[in-house]
């Protein structure tokens, strides 16, 4: 056999391509339906053909252990004769990837194609006849002290199709089905500019599942459920390949639970050729079609577990833990990436992922919501000018500084302790009226009006919204009220405010007095007694 391209194919070398484990099929494989501006992956049907077809597939890879893999392909390929050939083709993908397959040789691949090329660059690097070629392959097996037989076998068996079958991973004809159906949900995600999840019952584990992936979402409490809105790879400028294969890989923690719904807008080109956003609709009742076998590890990046281990290894008396407790702003929902706690100090740190302008603006909304307090640590990479208006960022580049984190929570905990002596002399308060708002407290006493609320309490006072009004007054308010009873609610406000209340529904609701409107002119609302109240007395 002449050999006319040994020259060209050495620029190949050490440059193995080989097959990228991914959880989807390759775009090519993907087969849709669209009716109007819906679209659905064409699924493969639970049925006894499908069932046996798989079978036959299965059992091909199953009885090739020792063959190459260019054997076993072109095996597989007679089965897409008069059937769908995407369909085979995908099974057939996800059966190689269940398959392990190694260089069988007794030299270096690598090895044998420098010395080959070396020779075949001494006779002008093109080799065109057989002796010539003969004359290099035994000048190389002579260096190599090996015949010209194992030369010969070595010179592409690192190559893919050259590549023999060592095992194979068994399974069922119907899981292969299932996983060929979710591979194809999650090839249809990958093009997703947005996707909504609503889902009810133990969500924490969808929300774990999105963050560990790195995704920019937000999450509402809505009904039963939650709700999830996920901005797509689409919204990103660069990195959005591996944005959306983080994207499809959610969607086993989707389908495991009981009631789910998912709605994606999908971009694909249409039958003119231009791209068109379809939109792509899942719901538990059609979790029957999937594999709901889940498998993660237990980080998702490198970063986010050597900051894990790295801050375990300092020895400090800060406890980190992992996925805490949801933290709620409002209808919003954020899990942060993890939490710190030293005694009777907490803290939050979220590290902050793919990102986009509109995403951080709404992200600081959210956080500026919260009553907790949330380092974010942002890769400079990544890092926009939004971030600068937030006072809790760290940056860092390949590995988050320590030193810089110890020093913000060094802050953390003088603040909590200055708060907690603040809190202590607040227990001594003496009010020097009848009428007290804590606004006024907690900037007397540098504290949060929430944690004046919380410590407050004064023998004599009643707390009643965000004042404290004495028993006294109350009385003496009481009596007044029920003198005006049935009258307008413009007279009940002027009581009070010439008592200096500014906060009416507080006071009236104590003393039993409600508002009955009739119509929407407040002068027309009259004041009545709803229940006995004699608690100030």
């Amino acid at each position: 056999m002449v050999c006319s391209g040994i020259y060209a194919g050495f620029a190949a070398w050490g440059n193995i391509h080989r097959l990228r484990v991914e959880c989807m099929l390759p775009s090519e494989l993907l087969v849709v339906k669209v009716y109007g501006n819906k679209i659905f992956p064409c699924f493969a049907r639970l049925s006894r053909e499908n069932i046996e077809l798989a079978s036959e597939v299965i059992e091909v890879f199953r009885s090739s252990t020792g063959r190459k893999r260019d054997e076993i392909l072109d095996i597989v390929g007679e089965f897409e004769q008069g059937v769908n050939y995407r369909f085979i083709r995908g099974l057939r993908v996800l059966l190689e990837r269940r398959s392990t397959f190694e260089v069988r040789s007794k030299l270096n691949p690598v090895e044998v194609r420098r010395l080959v090329f070396e020779e075949a660059s001494k006779v002008g690097g093109i080799v065109v006849d057989r002796d010539t070629r003969r004359k290099i392959l035994k000048e190389v097996a002579s260096k190599l002290s090996a015949s010209i037989e194992e030369v010969e076998e070595a010179l592409w068996a690192d190559q893919e199709g050259e590549q023999v079958m060592s095992a194979f991973s068994d399974i069922e004809p119907d899981e292969l089905l299932k996983k060929y159906n979710l591979s194809l949900a999650q090839t249809m995600l990958f093009n997703a500019t947005s996707m909504n999840v609503y889902v009810e019952g133990p969500f924490k584990n969808v929300l774990r599942e999105v963050k560990y992936r790195g995704l920019m979402y937000f999450a509402e409490r809505v009904g039963r459920g939650v709700s999830l809105t996920i901005d797509g790879p689409a919204s990103l400028m660069k990195l959005t390949e591996k944005y959306g294969t983080a994207m499809a890989k959610i969607l086993p923690s989707i389908i495991s639970l009981d009631t789910w719904s998912l709605r994606a807008n999908v971009v694909r080109r249409g039958t003119d050729g231009k791209p068109r956003v379809y939109e792509f609709l899942l719901t538990h009742r059609d979790k029957y079609l999937f594999s709901i076998i889940k498998e993660r590890e237990e980080f998702d990046s490198s970063v986010e577990e050597d900051f894990y281990t790295s801050f375990q290894s300092l020895g400090t008396e800060w406890k980190i833990r992992r996925e805490p407790e949801a933290l709620v702003a409002g209808s919003s929902v954020l899990v942060p990436d993890f939490s710190l706690e030293k005694g009777n100090v907490k803290v939050y740190v979220e590290i902050v992922g793919f990102w986009t302008e509109n995403y951080v603006k709404r992200k600081l909304e959210k956080l500026g919501k919260l009553k907790e307090r949330v380092i974010l640590l942002v890769n400079e990479e990544l890092a926009c000018s939004s971030f600068q208006k937030y006072p809790d960022v760290i940056y860092y580049k390949r590995r988050i500084p320590l030193k810089s984190l110890l020093e913000m929570l060094g802050r953390r905990e003088a603040e909590a302790s200055g708060r907690a002596l603040r809190v202590l002399e607040l227990k001594g308060y003496k009010p020097k009226g009848d009428v007290v708002y804590l606004n006024e407290v907690a900037a007397e006493y540098g504290l949060s009006v929430d944690a004046v609320k919380e410590n407050l309490k004064v023998e004599g006072y009643r707390l009643l919204g965000d004042v404290l009004v004495s028993d006294a007054l109350l009385r003496e308010i009481e009596a007044e009220l029920e003198r005006v009873e049935g009258g307008t609610r413009s007279e009940a406000e002027e009581v009070l405010r010439r008592h200096g209340v500014k906060d009416f529904d507080p006071v009236l609701e104590f003393l039993g007095f409600k508002t009955v409107w009739r119509g929407v002119d407040p002068r027309k609302a009259r004041i009545v007694r709803s229940r006995s109240q004699p608690s100030p007395h």
